[in-house]
Order: C-alpha cells, then structure tokens, then sequence
C-alpha cells in the first residue's frame, strides 16, 4: 500500500514538474518570437540608417558643387557689374552694344512716360508716346524673357 501511495506521489509529482517544463517552454517560445521581429526591425532599422548615410553623403557633395557652382556665379556677377560700369564710363563711343541700347530704353522710358503725361501735348502726340513706351516695354520683356531662358537652361545644365 505504501509503495502504491509513494508511486503516486512519483507521478504527480513528475505532473507537476512536466507542467512548469511546459510553461517554461511557453515563456522561452514567446521570447523566441520577440527576438525574431525585433532581429527584423533592426535588418530594416539598419537598412534605413545606410540609405540616410548615403542620402548625407551626397547631400553633403551636392552642397559643395553648389557652393562652388556659387562662387563661380559670384564671380562672374562681379566681372558683368565692371563691364557695365566700363560701358558706363565711356559714352562717347559710337558703338553701342546690346546692353547699352537696353539700359538707354530704360531711361528713355521713363522720359516717353513723363512727355506723354505733359499737359501741352494733343491727344495724338500723347496717344504716340504711349504707344511707344509700350513698344518699348514689350521689346524689354522679350530680352527679359530671352534672358530667363538662357539663365533656365544654364540651371538646367548646372542640375544635371
């Protein structure tokens, strides 16, 4: 009787121990799963942390082309603003460039709009004058407008 009693202790007690076993194999299969989505997260944490380095790095040449492609433009801006006031300087040449006759369009301009405006002009003579400071606003827009385009395909080609 006695060894029947023990023997089922033997047993519930190997019950017993099979259980937590079990329960550890739970605890130890759920950590497992937690470890594999996290390795995934850091496969494409890393990923992605390559691709913003990368992104740095050529950010980082694109802005030393651009600071050089600036200086470069500087530069040539500096050479442009001697050239006009050396055109400026010398206004008895007989030659006029292209950059002279626009800036002179400027200035008369300005001139046609204040005769057209004079009281002692007729209808006409101020109908005449309009009309030719709008010729000459229409002839300064297209050289503008000629002018962008130049600068836009020069962007253009500088980008690519």
């Amino acid at each position: 009787y006695q060894r029947r009693v023990h023997g089922g202790e033997w047993i519930t007690k190997n019950q017993e121990l099979q259980d937590q076993i079990d329960a550890i194999l739970a605890v130890t299969e759920a950590k497992h799963v937690t470890n594999r989505v996290l390795l995934e997260q850091n496969k494409l944490l890393t990923v992605e942390f390559k691709a913003q380095a990368d992104d740095h790095i050529f950010l980082k040449r694109e802005l030393e082309v651009v600071k050089h492609r600036n200086t470069a433009l500087k530069d040539r801006i500096q050479e442009l603003e001697a050239q006009v006031i050396e055109l400026m300087k010398d206004p008895i040449t007989e030659r006029k460039t292209e950059r002279r006759k626009r800036a002179e369009a400027e200035t008369t301009f300005l001139s046609s709009i204040r005769e057209a405006s004079n009281t002692h002009l007729s209808v006409q003579e101020k109908q005449s004058k309009y009309e030719e400071a709008l010729n000459r606003i229409k002839k300064l827009s297209e050289l503008e407008k000629k002018n962008l385009r130049q600068i836009h395909e020069a962007h253009v080609l500088c980008v690519d």
